[in-house]
């Protein structure tokens, strides 16, 4: 349900423990909270109003679950990015020789 104050969302979500992507989440009883999304709360009630969401919990759950998955994708690049610099065969390069290739780069644009 909508609270009184403009952009502040009351809910009692039942607990929604269907999140294979994050195996160490608990999932207890549900707690009631209260969010204030101010001007995206136009945002969540236009999710609702499409009937794909029976409750602001719901929309509220789905973007938490969105949430999650980029996370663990940007966490995932992040992964592969340092096993892939980290098997990098190539010496290191000096930390002023590396800034003086960025300057000379940014230079000729």
């Amino acid at each position: 349900m909508i609270s009184g104050v403009p952009g502040s969302i009351s809910s009692h979500p039942s607990a929604d423990c269907r999140m294979p992507y994050d195996r160490s989440r608990q999932c207890g009883p549900a707690k009631a909270i209260s969010v204030t999304l101010g001007g995206m709360s136009s945002h969540a009630e236009r999710h609702l109003a499409s009937g794909r969401y029976a409750s602001m919990s719901e929309v509220m759950r789905a973007g938490l679950r969105a949430l999650d998955r980029e996370e663990a994708v940007l966490e995932e690049l992040v992964r592969v990015r340092v096993a892939e610099a980290l098997a990098d065969p190539r010496p290191p390069m000096p930390l002023d020789k590396a800034f003086a290739q960025v300057r000379a780069s940014i230079a000729k644009r």
